[in-house]
């Protein structure tokens, strides 16, 4: 019987060791590697939908994975150290101190000359800045005219 065993423990060990070489012989093989990438690709364009879902879903599913790495990719920082700095914060937005981020998710405000992160903004203070095009005059003379006109009727 214990032979058997050995026996059969060899042949399990020999099967593997070839699968194993057959594995990185394709790995190997750039030739392979780019059928088998254009073959993907062809699957893809027959089939559009079926892919555009399939990618909806996992996006769906992995949603802070894909925050941490669209984070990485513009800013340099990971989700947790987006979520420190917002912490930091009081978990607030960094002008108006609401605690809700309005219709998106927390955005990260950045220098757009050094990339250098500001702050954690809510969706409003976000687009206010965006559209005076980060322009310090452009703010203070729109804080000056709230100021001078508020609660006044034209």
């Amino acid at each position: 019987m214990r032979d058997h065993a050995e026996y059969v423990a060899k042949l399990k060990a020999e099967r593997a060791a070839r699968k194993r070489a057959k594995e990185k012989a394709r790995e190997q093989c750039p030739k392979r590697k780019e059928q088998q990438r254009l073959a993907a690709r062809h699957r893809r364009a027959s089939h559009p939908e079926k892919y555009r879902e399939r990618e909806r879903e996992y996006r769906r599913n992995n949603l802070s994975r894909e925050r941490n790495t669209y984070l990485k990719y513009a800013y340099g920082i990971t989700l947790q150290q987006r979520d420190e700095l917002l912490a930091k914060q009081g978990g607030c937005c960094a002008i108006c101190k609401t605690a809700a981020p309005g219709t998106c998710d927390w955005h990260t405000d950045h220098c757009h000359l050094t990339n250098k992160i500001r702050g954690i903004l809510c969706s409003h203070c976000n687009r206010m800045l965006g559209y005076a095009r980060d322009n310090f005059t452009i703010l203070r003379t729109a804080a000056t005219y709230l100021e001078a006109n508020n609660g006044k009727e034209t």
